[in-house]
């Protein structure tokens, strides 16, 4: 009778810890794909991140240029005065007339303040610089979590360097996209640049 009794609490028992463990592989399941999902966020929040930061450096760039400009154009009249002074009436008239046709020829209109963003960069360029911003800094911090984790000796340095080359890799990507390469070498050179980066990393993570 009490074999009978123990065999069938050892049963329930087996049965419990079986719902017990469907249950977790249930709550394993849900925390995986919440993960995933944390992660896939995290990327669209790094690439709208990059996006911020190319659209600001573009514009800072063309402000420059207009700020420039601008200069050069103020130059040029302030040399204009100086004429003025120093010539008669008639030479004053064909130099001003000759600095107007040289402002004409160098120096364009000034960029509009106003800014249009799809003029600014091209929408597919914009698209995969950010894109490979956005994985080099989740690498990164991987990385970086991996190193602080660890509480070596030289995790600090090895941080300190993980961070300093993201960096380093922003700015490359930032230099690419002011150029006039096509995208199918902006494509090749990004993958290249990435491929880098992310090599570094390794090669860091063997350091510890």
């Amino acid at each position: 009778m009490r074999k009978k009794l123990l065999i069938k609490e050892i049963e329930s028992v087996i049965n419990r810890n079986n719902e017990l463990f469907e249950k977790c592989s249930i709550l394993e399941q849900r925390l995986n794909e919440k993960n995933n999902e944390l992660d896939k966020l995290n990327l669209i929040l790094e690439e709208q991140r990059a996006e911020n930061d190319i659209l600001r450096h573009t514009i800072e760039t063309r402000l420059s240029e207009k700020q420039c400009n601008n200069a050069v154009i103020t130059e040029i009249e302030e040399k204009s005065e100086i004429s003025e002074e120093m010539q008669s009436e008639t030479c004053v008239t064909e130099e001003n007339t000759e600095l107007k046709e040289e402002i004409t020829e160098v120096i364009q209109e000034p960029i509009d303040v106003k800014v249009d963003f799809e003029q600014l960069i091209n929408e597919s360029v914009l698209k995969l610089s950010s894109s490979a911003i956005g994985r080099v800094v989740l690498r990164c911090a991987e990385v970086c979590n991996t190193f602080s984790n660890n509480n070596y000796q030289n995790s600090k340095d090895l941080v300190n360097l993980a961070l300093g080359r993201t960096e380093v890799f922003k700015s490359e990507v930032l230099q690419l996209i002011s150029t006039d390469s096509s995208e199918d070498i902006l494509l090749a050179e990004l993958n290249l640049k990435e491929t880098e980066v992310k090599e570094y990393f390794e090669l860091l993570l063997r350091q510890q």
